[in-house]
């Protein structure tokens, strides 16, 4: 199970976001990012995006990992709608993702509430307790 709530913030935006395992935990903040950025769409010629990213923590990765995300919104004018694919590892002390996301087209002008300027690490750290992870994201707009 996994999900995401807004939390008050000044000047920036951030959710506190949870999964049962670390791909639950990436699909929710994806999800959190995407309702951050953008108002609710139809989609409209979904595209897929493969994904692969390697990171020394498991902060790191999802960084990164929502960076991307970011990058395809603000270069591509892309939004991630759906996780087809999600596998993140650890092996040898490298957290490695693979994933295969659909995309759907967006319309800046009309589809896009805010503008991300920044995943940062501010008050993230991924925990595990009563079987499910957890972390805080803050979202720098």
């Amino acid at each position: 199970m996994r999900g995401y709530n807004f939390i008050e913030h000044t000047a920036d935006i951030a959710a506190d976001v949870w999964g049962d395992s670390y791909n639950e935990l990436f699909i929710a903040a994806a999800e959190a990012f995407v309702e951050c950025v953008a108002n609710p769409l139809t989609p409209f010629q979904p595209s897929t995006q493969i994904l692969s990213i390697n990171s020394e923590t498991a902060e790191e990765l999802l960084v990164e990992f929502l960076s991307e995300l970011n990058y395809l919104v603000d270069v591509k004018k892309l939004i991630f709608h759906e996780m087809e694919r999600i596998d993140i590892s650890e092996k040898d002390n490298i957290f490695e993702l693979s994933a295969t996301a659909k995309l759907s087209k967006l319309d800046p002008d009309k589809d896009l509430k805010y503008e991300i300027k920044a995943i940062t690490y501010h008050q993230m750290k991924i925990e595990f307790e009563d079987n499910k992870y957890s972390t805080r994201i803050v979202f720098d707009i």
